[in-house]
């Protein structure tokens, strides 16, 4: 009789039911949760959602839960990170209030210059230490930083470094890729009888080297120089070294002093394409470096 009930009273209440299937994503609950003021309970989803929410809308909502618990301090530390994490992100102020939506202007006028700026530095000094993987990713966390054009157009500056930083990303990448390119494995030789003396490496010569005819230009045009009206009446000066080859090509090119950052990408490249006559030495030609002194003004 026992195990009769026993069925029984399982056939009556039937297979156990598996649970419903949400029917939301996880951002929608969280502002449901948020609307009815259950902040605690939304930064909880929030937690729980991970990288199921995009960081742009999970940093908004994690900001306006711990504003409205009164946890300002933390509040305005999701915001900082948030600027500098997703900087293309722009909160909307009409689903947000006012104060949100200030704290989240000061903080991207705040950090995000100063950012933009202090990674330039570092890939700039990586560029000029010849470390291309390194620059190329600094230029690029440059143009990450910078994203919002309408926000760069607001701060004085911006707009030459993102621009500035574009250029030495190309040369950057373009520099990469020549040395990666596969060199071809060098002809095997047999050594002549009498084995051939090995030809000593090649000097690069300067103008302290009195016997040397330096290079004559034949070709040395610089970039456009169109200043914003605030530098138009000043006058910048830097310094470019560049090494002539036996061809009166340019085999390398160093900035000694810089110029202006609007301005230094540009002649960087523009200088890999000048062209001489080679400096002779006894009539033959050899490696030179040849220093110029830049001058930029409008006046």
């Amino acid at each position: 009789m026992t195990a009769l009930v026993l069925w029984l009273t399982l056939a009556i209440a039937g297979p156990e039911q598996a649970p419903a299937r949400a029917t939301v994503d996880e951002l929608t609950r969280v502002r449901e949760l948020y609307a009815l003021a259950s902040f605690e309970e939304a930064l909880v989803r929030l937690d729980l959602a991970g990288s199921a929410i995009e960081p742009g809308p999970a940093g908004q909502y994690r900001a306006l839960c711990l504003l409205a618990l009164g946890r300002t301090r933390e509040a305005e530390r999701v915001v900082e990170r948030l600027v500098l994490d997703v900087p293309s992100f722009v909160i909307p102020e009409d689903e947000v209030p006012p104060r949100v939506a200030a704290m989240f202007r000061e903080a991207r006028e705040r950090l995000l210059p100063a950012a933009a700026r202090a990674r330039y530095t570092e890939a700039r000094e990586a560029w000029d230490a010849r470390q291309l993987t390194q620059a190329i990713r600094g230029f690029r966390d440059v143009q990450t930083l910078l994203a919002d054009d309408e926000f760069v157009a607001t701060v004085e500056g911006l707009r030459d470094l993102k621009l500035l930083s574009r250029d030495f990303l190309a040369l950057a990448e373009a520099e990469l890729e020549r040395e990666r390119r596969p060199v071809a494995p060098a002809a095997r030789r047999e050594p002549a009888d009498p084995p051939l003396t090995p030809e000593p490496a090649a000097v690069t010569y300067s103008e302290a080297d009195a016997d040397v005819t330096p290079p004559e230009e034949v070709s040395r045009r610089l970039p456009y120089w169109n200043p914003p009206a605030a530098l138009a009446a000043q006058e910048f000066r830097g310094r470019l070294d560049v090494v002539v080859d036996e061809a009166g090509e340019v085999a390398a090119v160093t900035l000694v002093a810089p110029i202006h950052p609007q301005f230094d990408g540009p002649l960087v490249e523009a200088a890999r394409r000048w062209r001489f006559r080679p400096a002779t030495r006894d009539g033959v030609p050899v490696r030179y470096r040849k220093s110029f002194e830049i001058v930029l003004n409008r006046r």
